[in-house]
C-alpha cells in the first residue's frame, strides 16, 4: 500500500495578471481560503509569476518585514530574504538559490516569485497553460510530526547543498553558499562537478580547522586553494571524533546518462552523528549497492538528467527503507509537484519529504 496524498478542496480565485504583453485574466486556485486583492505580475520573459509578499502573510502565516532594500520572509525559525534589484534570494542568510529575475516594488508594493516562495513554504504550484490557471496546493509537501527528531538540524540548500548541525557541523557539497558562517567543521565532497565542489563556497563556510573531504581527482583543486583535504574513495570509513563517515560508490547505470561513470570512483556518504544516520546519495543512480545500505533517513537525487528520475528514485528508498526519504538535487529541473509522484511512490512506513530551501 502506497503512501496517500490528501485530496484538499480548493476555491478558484480571479486575479488580473500584467504581463510585458499586455494584461489578461488568470485563475487562481488556492485551498479553502477564498482573499481577493492581490495582482499577480509575469517578469519580462513571461516565465515566472511574481506577487505581493502580503500573500505569503495572509495564507501562510509567515512575517514579513523590510529594512531598507532588504525584505525578510520568516517562519519556523526560518528566514528568506530579498535584496532589491538581487536576482537570487538567500535562506537562512546562508545558502542562496537564483531566481533569473529579481524581486521588485511598485507602486509600494514588493512583489516575490510565486511560484519559489509558495514551494519555500511547502506548496504545489500547477500551471495549466490551457486554461490559462494556476493551482496552489497548500501544505501539499509537509515534515510530519514523527521525522522531525530526524530532520530538525538539517537545512539543504541549492542542488545538493546539505548542512547538518549536531555535535559538530556537517557541510556536503555546499553550493551557492553566500553567507560567510566559517562554521564547518566537516565539509564532505561526493564528485568535482562545479554545482558540488564549489571553491567559493568552501571558503565562505571554512575555519581554521574544518577537515574537507574530497575524491582524489578533486585534491589538486583543494591544494591549489590552500585546503588541507582527507582522500576519500568508495567503501571506506573514516572518524571525525564520535562522528562516523563510511562512504559509497555513486555512479550512473544509465546509457543516456553516462556524467557520472563508475570509475571516476566518486563517493556518496553514509554520516552518523547524534546518533541518527544520513546517506546523502550524491548523483548516482538506483545502483546495487544501495542494497546494503542502512540509514533513518536518506537522500536521493531525482533531477532524470543527471540522476535518475522520481520512480528510480523511489525504488531505491523502497530497497533501503529508510525512516525517511528526501527527494534532492531536483529544484533546478522538476517542480515541487513532481516531489509528490516520488512520495508516492514510496511503501509504507518511508516518510516522504523533500527538502530543498524548505522553511518546515
Amino acid at each position: 500500500m502506497k503512501n496517500k496524498i490528501a485530496i484538499i478542496m480548493i476555491v478558484v480565485l480571479f486575479f488580473y495578471v500584467q504581463t510585458a504583453y499586455g494584461t489578461h485574466g488568470v485563475s487562481v486556485i488556492i485551498d479553502e481560503q477564498v482573499t481577493g486583492g492581490y495582482e499577480v505580475k509575469w517578469n519580462e520573459y513571461g516565465n515566472m509569476a511574481f506577487i505581493g509578499a502580503d500573500f505569503f502573510k495572509t495564507h501562510f502565516d509567515t512575517i514579513v518585514e523590510t529594512d531598507g532594500d532588504i525584505t525578510t520572509v520568516s517562519k519556523n525559525g526560518h528566514t528568506i530574504s530579498f535584496k532589491e534589484g538581487d536576482k537570487y534570494f538567500v535562506m537562512n542568510d546562508i545558502g542562496s538559490r537564483t531566481l533569473g529575475t529579481a524581486s521588485f516594488i511598485e507602486d509600494g508594493t514588493l512583489y516575490l516569485p510565486l511560484r519559489l516562495m509558495c514551494e519555500a513554504l511547502g506548496a504545489v504550484v500547477v500551471w495549466d497553460e490551457k486554461m490559462q490557471s494556476m493551482e496552489i496546493m497548500t501544505e501539499a509537501i509537509t515534515l510530519p510530526e514523527e521525522a522531525r527528531a530526524y530532520l530538525k538540524n538539517v537545512e539543504v540548500y541549492d542542488q545538493s547543498s546539505i548542512r547538518i548541525k549536531g555535535e559538530k557541523i556537517v557541510y556536503i557539497d555546499p553550493y551557492r553558499i553566500v553567507g560567510t558562517p566559517h562554521d564547518a567543521d566537516i565539509i564532505l565532497i561526493t564528485h568535482p562537478h562545479q554545482d558540488h565542489y564549489d571553491i567559493n563556497s568552501i571558503m565562505n563556510v571554512m575555519k581554521e580547522s574544518t577537515v574537507l573531504y574530497v575524491t582524489e581527482d578533486g585534491i589538486s583543486r583543494a591544494e591549489k586553494a590552500g585546503f588541507t583535504t582527507v582522500k576519500s574513495v568508495p567503501n571506506a570509513e573514516y572518524r571525525e571524533g564520535d562522528i562516523i563517515i563510511k562512504t559509497v560508490p555513486a555512479y550512473n547505470t544509465a546509457l543516456e546518462r553516462p556524467n557520472h561513470k563508475k570509475e571516476n570512483n566518486w563517493v556518496g556518504y553514509i554520516v552518523t552523528i547524534d546518533s541518527i544516520t544520513y546517506y546523502l546519495s550524491g548523483d548516482t543512480d538506483y545502483i546495487p549497492e544501495m542494497d546494503n545500505i542502512v540509514a533513518d533517513v536518506a537522500f536521493f537525487p531525482m533531477d532524470g538528467r543527471f540522476t535518475m528520475g522520481k520512480a528510480e528514485a523511489a525504488a531505491a528508498a523502497n530497497s533501503i527503507a529508510p525512516k525517511v526519504a528526501v527527494a534532492y538535487h531536483y529544484n533546478n529541473f522538476l517542480t515541487d509537484n513532481e516531489v509528490l509522484d516520488f512520495i508516492s511512490l514510496l511503501d509504507e512506513g518511508i516518510i516522504g519529504t523533500a527538502m530543498n530551501f524548505k522553511m518546515f
